[in-house]
């Protein structure tokens, strides 16, 4: 349908194949990279989007209780990872975006099939999809009394990441957002372990990171990830990850969850 001299717009990942077919099938055309375009677009949701994000994040919060319940002595990583994707569809997700499961220090990038330990962290950083909107949360299970230690650095992990939500308004960049970061963990005299501040979501899971050097203007319709960590004296990463709607005046939070770490007698 397209006619000869156009201007048609692609975004500069779309595959190269696809280029040629416009190419060959519309001669002259005038291809354009509508990166900035497609971005803007992109970060600023619509409410029918919003809610299907919120939708998302409501299945993460009953998954993360179920699989908090349901741990016990023995149970492997692999059974607990599969236990999360049965429960995620179950709880009405319409797929599976990521299961970042660890027990201890382990890499939660890797399934290793492992079971779990008394007086364990356990990492649960879920993610569902619901209409083709995608969620990320993390909450910590602890196998017994948490430790004080434990207990106190994750507090403060905690409070960064609120108060990072409610830095979240319009007319701040991502780039003073990011310093931001860095101000509030000196406030509590934790060593900064991040590269990026956190990300936008919606399609995709990491759609564009807050970085240091980054211009973007926050709006109201962004829907804006904080994930912040550092390590414990266990060399385990402990934080928090929580989803925050930009709105005219305080940021919603989307999880209902506490963000205290779960103790499980086991």
């Amino acid at each position: 349908t397209f006619k000869p001299g156009c201007t048609i717009g692609v975004d500069s990942t779309c595959p190269f194949f696809l280029i040629q077919i416009i190419q060959e099938q519309v001669q002259p055309v005038n291809l354009v990279i509508m990166d900035d375009l497609i971005q803007s677009l992109q970060l600023v949701k619509t409410e029918a989007e919003i809610e299907r994000i919120r939708r998302s994040t409501a299945i993460i919060d009953k998954t993360v209780l179920e699989l908090a319940d349901c741990l016990h002595p023995g149970m492997t990583r692999l059974e607990l990872i599969q236990e999360a994707k049965t429960r995620m569809h179950k709880n009405g997700a319409h797929g599976v975006d990521h299961v970042t499961v660890a027990f201890g220090s382990a890499n939660p990038e890797i399934a290793l099939d492992e079971s779990i330990e008394p007086n364990q962290i356990v990492t649960l950083d879920l993610g569902a999809v619901y209409d083709g909107y995608v969620s990320d949360n993390r909450r910590l299970v602890y196998t017994g009394s948490v430790p004080e230690t434990l207990k106190e650095l994750h507090k403060k992990l905690c409070w960064v990441v609120d108060e990072m939500g409610k830095a979240l308004r319009p007319g701040k960049t991502f780039s003073e957002l990011h310093a931001h970061a860095f101000e509030l963990y000196a406030k509590v005299e934790v060593e900064p372990m991040f590269m990026h501040a956190g990300h936008s979501i919606g399609l995709h899971v990491d759609e564009h990171w807050i970085l240091p050097d980054d211009p973007t203007v926050i709006e109201k319709g962004m829907v804006l990830n904080i994930e912040l960590y550092s390590f414990s004296d266990e060399g385990v990463m402990i934080g928090d990850e929580e989803t925050f709607v930009v709105t005219d005046g305080a940021p919603e939070k989307l999880s209902s969850l506490p963000v205290d770490i779960i103790e499980k007698k086991i």
